[in-house]
């Protein structure tokens, strides 16, 4: 764990879990990365190359560009959408929900 890019947190939860009657460990890692840059894609690769995960979870930012429906009258895609939204304040409507 000394060659963690700056970027880049790693945070280990441990709970204990009952399967089938036994008791055991249950380990959750938490990667928190800093959007937008390639070597922590490249990190976060490595990272789960090496620890093989029996599940992975990821969170993103609803209101990311990519979660914007657009219209079919809308020229530009969901970039000018989105600079549309942030420039005019306009109402837009998103695949899932911005709020907590």
């Amino acid at each position: 764990m000394d060659n963690i890019p700056d970027g880049v947190t790693v945070s280990r939860l441990v709970y204990p879990v009952t399967v089938k009657g036994k008791k055991r460990m249950s380990d959750i890692i938490l990667l928190g990365v800093r959007q937008r840059t390639v070597i922590h894609a490249s990190y976060v690769n490595d990272f789960l190359e090496a620890l093989k995960p029996e599940s992975v979870y990821v969170q993103m930012s609803p209101d990311l560009p990519m979660f914007i429906k657009t219209s079919a009258n809308h020229s530009g895609g969901y970039r000018a959408r989105w600079f549309s939204f942030l420039r005019d304040g306009i109402d837009s409507s998103f695949y899932v929900s911005t709020k907590p």
